[in-house]
Parts: structure tokens; C-alpha cells; sequence
């Protein structure tokens, strides 16, 4: 009986292994994702102030239309740096999230398996 139970543990916390990397695999799919959404905005943003730059009034020209092009850039370049920590954050969050179901499903086996009376 205790072999038994010992099997059925050791099945439970291999299906626990592998829902955990199964979690992982999807949690590196959707990080690459967002890295690449972010390179792509950042992409974006080069181009929006590239082109900005070329369209900036010469010398003599009035100063606070030159100003206008150089503060949208400096916004382009905050979100860009905004959204590529914000990724970060999330990739980090996700990644402790997939920890603490892995763990809480742990629990619950070791739990069950101890109110069955088998001593796990």
C-alpha cells in the first residue's frame, strides 16, 4: 500500500514538473513577444525622430517651433524607455507568478498526500 502511494506521489509531482515547465516554456514565448514589440516601437520612435530632425527649422528660425520637434523626441524616448522596463517588470512578475502556482500546487499534493495518512 505505502508503494503504492509513494507512486502515486511521485506521479503528481511529475505532473507538477511538468505543467511548471510547460508554464515556463509559454512565459519565455510571451517574453520574446513583448522584447520584440518593444524593439519594434523603439524602431518606430528612431524613425519619428529621425524624420524630425530633418524637418527642423535652419538658423534664425524661430526658436519655439525648434523646440516642439526636440520635446516630442524627448517624449518618444521616455516611452520607448518606459515600455522596455515595463516588459521587464512584467517578464519578472510572470516568472514568480509561474514559481508560486508551481509551489502552491506542491502544497496542495504534499497536503493531500498527508491527509491520506501516508506520512508525505
Amino acid at each position: 500500500m505505502l508503494r503504492a502511494r509513494e507512486a502515486a506521489y511521485q506521479k503528481e509531482t511529475e505532473r507538477i514538473t511538468h505543467e511548471t515547465a510547460q508554464r515556463e516554456a509559454q512565459l519565455r514565448a510571451a517574453g520574446a513577444a513583448a522584447d520584440a514589440r518593444v524593439r519594434s516601437l523603439h524602431t518606430v520612435i528612431a524613425q519619428l525622430n529621425a524624420d524630425a530632425a530633418a524637418h527642423l527649422p535652419g538658423p534664425g528660425a524661430d526658436t519655439c517651433a525648434a523646440a516642439q520637434p526636440d520635446a516630442a523626441a524627448t517624449a518618444r524616448t521616455a516611452l520607448g524607455a518606459c515600455s522596455q522596463r515595463y516588459a521587464a517588470v512584467a517578464g519578472v512578475a510572470d516568472q514568480l507568478s509561474a514559481q508560486v502556482m508551481g509551489l502552491q500546487d506542491y502544497v496542495q499534493a504534499t497536503a493531500q498526500a498527508a491527509g491520506d495518512g501516508d506520512g508525505f
